[in-house]
């Protein structure tokens, strides 16, 4: 075909940096899609994160009726410098926060 250009893949080096994952467990209602916890995590986080990723999603035994346990792991670093504790736990604060307003999440134990 004419006039088509095969994609270009777009480089970037990686960090030499150390990066910080955390885990957070909360529990919202269980009409709750994923997509939108990943919005409002992606929406309360300043720059820094780096990934989302679902480790566990639990209903049944435990969890109450009308609701679902959600595990997240959340990958935070920077390509020019190590992120301080006190950044990480400023945007998890965040997250929560946001978390709790927008879906009533409640944290786990």
């Amino acid at each position: 075909m004419a006039g088509l250009e095969p994609a270009r893949n777009k480089f970037q080096a990686f960090s030499v940096f150390p990066g910080v994952d955390r885990d957070i467990s909360f529990l919202v209602d269980a009409a709750t899609a994923y997509g939108q916890v990943t919005e409002t995590i992606r929406a309360r986080t300043a720059e820094g994160l780096r990934d989302i990723e679902l480790v566990d999603k639990f209903t049944g035994q435990g969890v109450p009726e009308g609701k679902q346990s959600l595990t997240v792991r959340l990958r935070f670093g920077r390509n020019d410098r190590t992120l301080k504790d006190e950044e990480v736990n400023a945007a998890m604060e965040n997250i929560l926060a946001e978390l709790s307003r927008r879906h009533g999440a409640v944290l786990r134990s």
